[in-house]
């Protein structure tokens, strides 16, 4: 299957709150599927006082490709802005502080499930007029892709995915012919600056 990245210029209106929380957390943080449906609001908050907060780092369980290890968790940087918007999300849409983050009943004891998930994003698409088949996935494909050309450096870039290898990483960043020719050019313009002096 091609991986694939969302336009830049694709702009979505978000009728779902759930869905809408999913999105900006998929694209702050490269999480998988699981990673994103298995978050419970006590695992990503602390109470300051009387005051809920969400936590800056956050441990995901991720998935097991080791008969080995039974549970692995890895640590996940959540920004301040993205922050700000889970902790509305939990207190002004969903009011409530334990549970799942995104769950099939109100109560939050049931996690939402993946194909719940996929019907409100391929819904929330055809809505939105997009015609392109985007699965929720490729929110991941294209958060990594982002903060590559963000960045510009691939270890920093696997870091961020959560990737063991970099190769798989280089597969997700998606750099195309044109603009290594613009990087190597920027490039060999300080290598001449460099020989002219």
């Amino acid at each position: 299957m091609k991986i694939k990245v969302l336009p830049s210029d694709l702009k979505i209106q978000f009728k779902d709150k759930r869905l809408e929380m999913a999105v900006r957390i998929a694209l702050s943080t490269a999480l998988r599927i699981s990673e994103l449906l298995s978050l419970k609001i006590e695992d990503i908050t602390y109470w300051e006082g009387d005051k809920l907060r969400v936590k800056s780092v956050v441990k995901v369980k991720v998935k097991n490709t080791s008969k080995k290890v039974q549970n692995r968790y890895e640590e996940v940087y959540l920004p301040v802005k993205l922050r700000e918007a889970i902790l509305d999300y939990i207190v002004d849409f969903l009011g409530r502080t334990e549970g799942y983050l995104f769950s099939a009943h109100r109560h939050g004891k049931i996690p939402m499930s993946r194909k719940t998930l996929w019907r409100l994003w391929k819904d929330c698409l055809k809505e939105n007029g997009v015609k392109e088949n985007y699965r929720f996935h490729d929110l991941r494909h294209t958060a990594i892709s982002d903060f590559y050309r963000q960045c510009k450096d691939i270890v920093e870039t696997a870091m961020f995915a959560r990737h063991k290898k970099i190769d798989i990483t280089r597969e997700y960043t998606h750099i195309n012919f044109e603009e290594l020719k613009s990087e190597i050019e920027k490039f060999n313009g300080k290598v001449w600056e460099r020989m002219t002096q």
